[in-house]
């Protein structure tokens, strides 16, 4: 129930960043990478399955594809899930929501049919932000359609909606097919790489934005972690040198830009204070190619993590270097 929690968190908490993004102009930076399609696309339907279950409705995954592609994995993510979301919401107790992902000549698709009541007068309106159908009620943030065509247009995409006879609804994404190989997906990437518990692990974390604040703590709390948490450097500075040896924490999760000490300054800072120089830093980011990350990997940041943040990139990154630190 904890990571279905978390998953809706983390989906609501994206719409809504990505909205503000979107509103100024300051959109996150699509990241091309290799993914390995079935593993993929069946831990994306995983909490959604469950979902499905609690709701008297049923989920099938059909998959026609290169077993590599390349693409976003974070944003591919968010595209689904909001589909499926959708699908949820509007679909009939007792009935079974379709997911078809195949090649469609140079491009690929991801195609969501869901049967049920047509609550959309208009399909060319159900993209506009806070659209939420004719049922009377407010579900939901109202972004997740909007989120989907603007996230597929950065990716230079299509999608469209179709109404059929009988009562089924279908959402069809068209990206740019680039497919990759098996030896292109590095051991990190992998779905199935090893998690160790994370049930003692200590995290100090400086985020100041309130929204991620939240879809951190959600986020840790699923895990297990035990956390703090501070909008900035100097805060956190502050509060790890007020532990004792014991209470040191085992991985520092950092925002890359905050007020009063940025995240670089932080790093920089940290390292020259020989009790916690030496401990893992994440640093998270919403430019994985600005400079400004390149000087905080250089000052001393382990990795770093892209926003919006993903559940599954987060358990990873803190499992790998909680285990480096058990084997040295």
């Amino acid at each position: 129930v904890g990571y279905i929690v978390s998953c809706s968190a983390r989906n609501i908490v994206n719409n809504v960043l990505d909205m503000a993004g979107i509103e100024t102009g300051k959109t996150p930076r699509i990241v091309s990478g290799p993914i390995a399609v079935i593993p993929f696309f069946r831990e994306v339907m995983i909490v959604h399955k469950t979902i499905a279950a609690n709701e008297d409705k049923r989920l099938r995954l059909e998959i026609d594809m290169p077993k590599v592609i390349f693409g976003d994995p974070l944003v591919i993510t968010q595209i689904l899930t909001n589909l499926l979301t959708n699908a949820l919401k509007y679909g009939a107790r007792g009935t079974i929501i379709m997911v078809r992902v195949k090649r469609a000549g140079v491009n690929w698709e991801i195609a969501v049919s869901n049967y049920g009541e047509v609550v959309f007068t208009d399909l060319n309106e159900i993209f506009d932000p806070f659209v939420t159908g004719k049922t009377g009620q407010i579900q939901g943030s109202g972004l997740g359609l909007f989120i989907v065509k603007n996230k597929v247009s950065q990716m230079g995409g299509t999608i469209r909606a179709e109404s059929h006879p009988g009562g089924y609804t279908t959402f069809t994404v068209a990206l740019p097919l680039v497919e990759g190989k098996p030896s292109d997906l590095p051991e990190e990437g992998n779905p199935n790489v090893e998690v160790i518990d994370l049930s003692s692990i200590r995290v100090l974390v400086a985020e100041d934005n309130n929204l991620t604040a939240f879809l951190l703590t959600t986020f840790l709390e699923d895990l297990g972690c035990q956390f703090e948490i501070v909008s900035n450097g100097r805060d956190l500075l502050e509060l790890a040198q007020k532990k004792s040896p014991d209470e040191y924490p085992d991985i520092i999760l950092l925002d890359s830009r905050m007020p009063v000490l940025g995240g670089e300054e932080t790093i920089r800072m940290l390292k020259r204070l020989p009790v916690l120089n030496e401990i893992p830093i994440i640093v998270s980011t919403a430019d994985v190619y600005s400079d400004a990350l390149e000087r905080m990997l250089k000052a001393g940041a382990s990795t770093y993590l892209k926003k919006p943040i993903d559940h599954q990139a987060l358990k990873r990154a803190i499992s790998l270097y909680v285990k480096k630190i058990s084997l040295e």
